[in-house]
């Protein structure tokens, strides 16, 4: 999944400033607080990629598991269409046949539910229970469609397993993440001061912004 804007900048901006402040001669008295906001930069840039990584990783799995999630819906869908499809055929043979026996009766009054598209528009978890129960009142006289129904609800409710866990991993990533994008912006201002009380000893103000630019300019408001 595409890292997001704000993110990017201020992984460059982190290892742009490490560079930067690297390639500076700094006198001896400034280069206590210069190696303090060395170790900061590095600490966030390493640390903060890590992260911005495991959120886009989990992501993108949670994307998969949704879309595997919905897949396994639609062959649900088939699967349980094709078995009324199925068994409307064999219960309108034996009707014109005068063979209808009472279960027969039943089960074509319970066909007549899911005529129009009605099994569709059930939400997941009603799906599944719906389709479990009719794959039950099918019987033993009709295995290979209860077994076909029966293996396309248990592949959904594996994935609906997955997807939920996914999620969950991916929500928790992103909240891992968002805390590490605020310890990430905190290392890199207190560098900034860093860098900035050793130029300003040195008389070398101007070259603050270069080395390591004002946070507005690394992430712009709306980023």
């Amino acid at each position: 999944m595409p890292i997001a804007e704000q993110d990017r900048r201020l992984i460059v901006a982190l290892s742009h400033s490490l560079e930067a402040v690297s390639s500076i001669d700094f006198a001896d008295y400034t280069r206590p607080w210069v190696e303090s906001a060395l170790g900061l930069l590095e600490m966030a840039s390493d640390e903060f990629s890590k992260f911005v990584e495991q959120e886009d990783v989990e992501e993108l799995e949670a994307h998969e598991a949704l879309t595997g999630l919905r897949q396994s819906r639609a062959d649900l869908d088939q699967a349980f269409s094709q078995a009324v499809s199925a068994l409307d055929i064999e219960l309108g043979e034996r009707k014109l046949a005068g063979e209808l026996s009472r279960q027969d009766v039943a089960l074509a009054h319970m066909l007549n539910r899911f005529h129009g598209g009605e099994f569709e528009s059930l939400r997941d978890g009603a799906a599944l229970a719906q389709a479990r129960a009719a794959a039950d009142f099918f019987g033993g006289g009709h295995p290979e469609i209860c077994a076909r129904v029966l293996d396309a609800a248990n592949a959904m409710d594996e994935a609906r397993r997955s997807a939920a866990t996914e999620g969950a991993e991916a929500v928790e990533a992103y909240a891992e993440l968002v805390d590490a994008r605020s310890v990430a912006r905190v290392c890199y201002l207190t560098a900034r001061d860093l860098v900035s009380a050793a130029l300003r000893f040195e008389g070398r103000d101007d070259d603050l912004d270069v080395a390591v630019p004002p946070i507005n300019e690394v992430l712009p408001h709306g980023v």
